[in-house]
């Protein structure tokens, strides 16, 4: 699955610059994205792959994370947690809602953490009512 995506973006590098390469572009990595996260699932589902589980805490952990991203996000820890959980898998999840917040949403994104809870909100139009 990794081969033809790669191929997919390195042949993306090489259409002239404008608005549909970078449409491409995004879609190509988009493409990886969700490849990298299917595998990861099979890898989990077939055992092949164990949680490594650390302590830590939490409202500290996202502080950190967030500042790693160059969007202009606020965080609010209402109340401090230590949980147990694999740092590597939240750091992604915590990326992917990020993400997600700044692609389909607007500014500004706000980060609370309360306890166990950590809530990623954006001021954009949210989903149709359909």
């Amino acid at each position: 699955l990794r081969t033809p995506v790669t191929g997919l973006l390195t042949a993306a590098e090489l259409l002239p610059p404008g608005r549909p390469t970078e449409m491409v572009k995004d879609r190509a990595q988009l493409l990886r994205t969700l490849v990298e996260d299917v595998l990861e699932v099979a890898r989990l589902d077939s055992a092949a792959e164990r949680a490594e589980l650390q302590e830590l805490m939490l409202g500290e952990f996202v502080e950190r994370r967030v500042r790693t991203f160059d969007a202009d996000i606020s965080v609010r820890v209402l109340r401090e947690s230590e949980v147990v959980t694999d740092p590597r898998r939240l750091e992604r999840i915590l990326g992917n809602l990020l993400a997600n917040a700044g692609r389909h949403g607007q500014g500004p994104v706000e980060v609370t953490v309360e306890g166990r809870v950590v809530r990623v909100r954006d001021h954009g139009p949210g989903f149709p009512a359909e």
